[in-house]
């Protein structure tokens, strides 16, 4: 496999003979100020830090990031390692970051993703008391983030992982598996084939690692002691590019499992049926000001380009791009 890469290493290393009992993994993208917050959270941690290790997959930024990163190694207290690559995806940047790392244990994180004091401490020792498993911590809305109507109406769908909602900590559905907040052993990520490169943009990836880890047997469990915070205002606008992304990537996942059904490729109707029922809740809303009408609008809405994203998926696959 080919990339372009640069290393960095850091200034501050473990002792010699020290074994790392957890890696870090972060792939980032033109986010350097959200990843300093993140960095500076997995600095403040309750477990030591000769036992952990921090690995930035920079996938073809264009903002300052390695040099906000480098300028972080030189009071990190953690070792802090930075690789580039040109811009690929989260699927290829979290490979190489696995790839690179030292611990049999990898906990994946997003750059926009702040953790609590003890989340690496409570994922290691899932591990520590189990084999087959993937660990899935809760990832809630950071308490900066201003409430909106549309960010209430996000956290009451079904378009983020309800975490409430999940009936037990045990044997969890793969598709609530979400790389927000989520450890693996590095062998069992060897096992299955890593995270499949052909998604090139956020969507669909981390499902489709996930329903594969199921087949292989390796358990996904819940721990809601293992708290992060998404420091994202999730607005109307990046929700459209976001289902957009979702519906050109369910398509990949369709056509990699075609035994599951994810992706239809009779979208045309599915498409005039969710802008009309839009159109009618939007009406219905201005005329009444209920919540209620303004969320099935947006509903509506965000299946709308969803299906676009399907469409565009499919035209894709047939003229070979």
């Amino acid at each position: 496999m080919r990339y372009q890469l640069t290393r960095v290493r850091a200034t501050k290393l473990p002792k010699r003979g020290k074994v790392i009992d957890l890696s870090v993994v972060i792939p980032t993208h033109n986010r350097k100020e959200i990843l300093r917050r993140s960095l500076e959270a997995l600095f403040d941690q309750t477990l030591p830090h000769e036992s952990y290790e921090i690995v930035i997959v920079d996938d073809g930024s264009t903002d300052e990031t390695e040099a906000r990163v480098r300028e972080m190694m030189l009071t990190s207290p953690v070792r802090l390692r930075y690789y580039y690559q040109s811009n690929r995806g989260p699927a290829a940047a979290r490979n190489l970051g696995i790839r690179e790392a030292e611990a049999e244990v990898i906990l994946l994180i997003d750059d926009d993703v702040i953790a609590s004091p003890s989340l690496l401490r409570t994922h290691l020792q899932e591990h520590q008391a189990a084999s087959r498993i993937a660990v899935l911590g809760k990832t809630e809305i950071h308490s900066e983030i201003t409430p909106t109507p549309f960010l209430e109406f996000i956290t009451a769908s079904e378009l983020l992982v309800a975490f409430d909602r999940i009936e037990s900590g045990q044997d969890v559905p793969y598709r609530y598996f979400v790389t927000s907040n989520v450890s693996l052993r590095k062998e069992h990520l060897w096992e299955v084939g890593m995270f499949d490169e052909g998604f090139k943009s956020p969507g669909y990836e981390d499902t489709e690692l996930a329903y594969r880890l199921s087949q292989h047997g390796i358990q996904t469990v819940y721990n809601p002691r293992a708290v992060a915070y998404h420091l994202d205002p999730m607005t109307l606008e990046s929700f459209i590019h976001r289902q957009r992304r979702v519906g050109r990537n369910a398509v990949i996942f369709q056509r990699k499992h075609p035994e599951l059904r994810v992706a239809s490729r009779r979208t045309t109707p599915r498409l005039l049926a969710a802008m009309a029922r839009h159109l009618f809740f939007q009406v219905l809303f201005l005329l009444s000001q209920e919540k209620r009408f303004q969320w099935r609008a947006w509903k509506y809405q965000l299946d709308y380009h969803c299906l676009l994203g399907m469409r565009e998926g499919w035209r894709s696959q047939r003229s070979g791009q």
